[in-house]
């Protein structure tokens, strides 16, 4: 799939994505809930959850994959992450990832000079333009240059426009836009404006197909157990 993660049966990380516009106060209970499938085969969930307080915006990244063949669970993924912004201004984040039994932790804080990013991929400063890889809003796909949220490690990739199609999300249709990534990330996401709506890659293991099909939105996700 990418460089970036090692996805289904070899790491996946996606951290992770959201329901509001880039730097906008949102209430405690926004969200966005997608099911993650492995070859049209639901394998487990994706939630972000919003806080917004005054000019300060805080999300939740969960996910929780499996894959199993019969009764043997082949593999297992569990990542946390808490990103804060302030306006639209990266504050920080914080992750751990279980991918498979193999442990990660990354840190990232915006300084006046850059942000001090510590994790698997070591210890550096890298420029404020610098976005994580959470895809909650579609601001984050403009840098071109991210952190990756699982490792620390820092990707590089074009985004091209693909066009304008329908999808259903959340159980109603929408007019989303398109993008596709190319370089060190390869997948394709999709935006109803600035919501997060779709995204779908190959994973580098065995090139089977993930995607994310978004299920509920708003206080549903926030509740939802499934």
């Amino acid at each position: 799939m990418m460089q970036r993660r090692h996805l289904v049966l070899g790491g996946l990380a996606l951290a992770a994505p959201l329901a509001a516009s880039h730097g906008a106060s949102a209430d405690a209970q926004d969200g966005l809930l997608f099911e993650v499938s492995r070859e049209g085969r639901p394998i487990g969930r994706h939630r972000v959850l919003l806080s917004g307080d005054g000019g300060r915006l805080t999300t939740s990244i969960e996910i929780d994959l499996e894959v199993r063949l019969a009764f043997v669970r082949l593999y297992a993924y569990r990542h946390r992450n808490r990103e804060v912004w302030h306006g639209t201004s990266f504050v920080e984040f914080a992750s751990e990832t279980d991918d498979n039994g193999e442990r990660h932790r990354v840190r990232a804080i915006a300084e006046k000079d850059g942000i001090l990013v510590e994790g698997t991929a070591g210890r550096q400063v890298v420029a404020l333009d610098h976005m994580p890889t959470t895809w909650w809003s579609r601001r984050l796909t403009e840098a071109g240059r991210w952190i990756d949220t699982q490792s620390g490690r820092i990707l590089r990739a074009s985004v091209t426009a693909v066009g304008r199609e329908r999808r259903i999300a959340a159980g109603a249709e929408v007019e989303a836009d398109r993008l596709r990534l190319q370089g060190d990330l390869e997948l394709d996401v999709w935006y109803a404006e600035e919501r997060w709506v779709g995204m779908e890659f190959r994973a580098q293991a065995d090139g089977s197909l993930i995607t994310y099909e978004l299920v509920a939105t708003g206080p549903a996700a926030a509740a939802s157990t499934a």
